[in-house]
């Protein structure tokens, strides 16, 4: 674990009313023995390279060796979902990964805070257009890869859709 460029651990959001929804654990990726408690891995000897682009793509429960985040960069043009290509950039240049299966990170999600909903319609559509520019950001960070690619545009055609059907309902 000490050699590892990153390490991430398990995550659980919670609510002003006691639910409780685990966010890490979710993820078939994470059952792949290499992946158990304490496995090292890479982009490249993960066993289901597509897999890896199920992992929680938030900063948030993961804490990076000091000399690998300096090299890393939030993109500056993106007001929201920055941290998309930043987690994606990490995940490709990382040499060792390292997985907590423990629940190291609580999440609290309150109504009306920023994280909770995009409001007005004017800020959605902006989203939109703010995820389509993280989404060619991220590409950048595959290039050569068709297969992580290809995942990676299923990945955010999903949330294009789920964001563009937010909008469509206002």
């Amino acid at each position: 674990r000490l050699t590892a460029d990153y390490v991430m651990c398990a995550a659980v959001h919670f609510h002003d009313e006691g639910y409780r929804h685990l966010v890490s654990r979710d993820f078939s990726v994470l059952d792949a023995p290499v992946a158990l408690d304490g496995g090292v891995f890479n982009k490249d000897n993960y066993p289901d390279r597509e897999g890896l682009l199920r992992f929680n793509l938030a900063p948030w429960a993961k804490l990076f060796r000091m000399e690998f985040a300096s090299r890393l960069r939030f993109p500056e043009e993106l007001p929201r979902f920055e941290d998309n290509p930043f987690c994606f950039q990490a995940l490709t240049t990382a040499r060792r990964i390292t997985y907590i299966r423990d629940i190291l990170y609580y999440y609290r999600k309150r109504p009306g805070s920023v994280t909770q909903g995009l409001g007005r319609q004017v800020e959605r559509i902006e989203a939109v257009n703010q995820l389509q520019l993280a989404h060619r950001l991220s590409r950048r960070c595959f290039e050569g890869d068709e297969q992580l690619l290809a995942c990676l545009d299923r990945f955010y055609d999903g949330q294009l859709r789920s964001l563009r059907k937010g909008v469509a309902q206002l």
